[in-house]
């Protein structure tokens, strides 16, 4: 249960964390994976074949997809804490 003390603190903790989800969603559904930073899950490099070719990488549109889904319901949990949660005294 939270109190009134800390509903503010909460509801700015899970909007921090929506926007991120929000900005991680949008990278991996417009970036291709060899664009991503190396330590990013879903990084691939590009790969060159023998003839010199370069074989270019897809975008990860399926977990884009997921961290849309799971930044759209941090910011209803952010919404709900922040305007209609009843705190306890």
């Amino acid at each position: 249960m939270l109190t009134r003390r800390l509903v503010r603190p909460t509801a700015i903790a899970l909007a921090v964390v929506g926007s991120i989800l929000l900005l991680l969603a949008l990278a991996y559904m417009t970036m291709k994976a060899s664009s991503l930073p190396a330590f990013a899950p879903g990084h691939l490099a590009e790969h060159v074949t023998k003839k010199g070719h370069t074989i270019q990488t897809h975008a990860h549109t399926k977990l884009g997809i997921v961290l849309l889904l799971a930044a759209v319901a941090t910011f209803a949990a952010t919404w709900w804490v922040a305007f209609r949660y009843e705190p306890v005294d």
